[in-house]
């Protein structure tokens, strides 16, 4: 494995939560339903406006997969997303929705910003040592593991025969 770093650096992020409309499989959409999930998304803001639960429709509307996975709610880093996206997502203050569909090659969005952004933030070697320590062990703990179960299965390999069919 390679050297770690004398340092440890966590991106600037913004928790934000988007309600994706477009494709429920999450490619690309199509040319021609891109005005249907642009409609879509904009009524959507209209209910919320109105005084809709973002989270509920979310739950509702959302196609994106992450709603299941982590409540929808994703650290939002400079480099890790769609542009616009991005832009769309550091341009709200905190409890702020897009007032208007955020387009990415998804579909439409409608992103709520869940935290301020953070900052760029660099860790001191002793700060983080022990933790990248137990890392390089539990790494070599499991290789040595996966090449002594390797040896075993090679010996077995040799001295075991099935009947026909399995």
């Amino acid at each position: 494995p390679p050297a770690p770093a004398p340092a440890s650096r966590a991106a600037a992020c913004r928790s934000a939560e988007p309600l994706r409309l477009g494709p429920a499989s999450g490619p690309t959409p199509a040319a021609k339903d891109l005005p249907k999930y642009k409609e879509a998304a904009e009524g959507v803001i209209k209910q919320l406006n109105d005084g809709g639960d973002f989270a509920k429709l979310v739950t509702k509307y959302s196609v994106d997969p992450g709603k299941t996975q982590n409540k929808g709610v994703y650290d939002v880093t400079a480099d890790g997303f769609d542009p616009d996206f991005t832009k769309a997502a550091y341009a709200l203050k905190t409890g702020e929705f897009t007032q208007q569909p955020v387009k990415s090659q998804f579909g439409y969005h409608i992103i709520k910003a869940m935290a301020d952004p953070t900052k760029d933030s660099t860790k001191a070697l002793a700060e983080v040592k022990a933790q990248i320590k137990s890392q390089l062990e539990e790494a070599n703990k499991n290789k040595s593991v996966a090449a002594w179960f390797a040896g075993i299965q090679s010996q077995y390999e040799k001295k075991t025969s099935f009947a026909t069919g399995y």
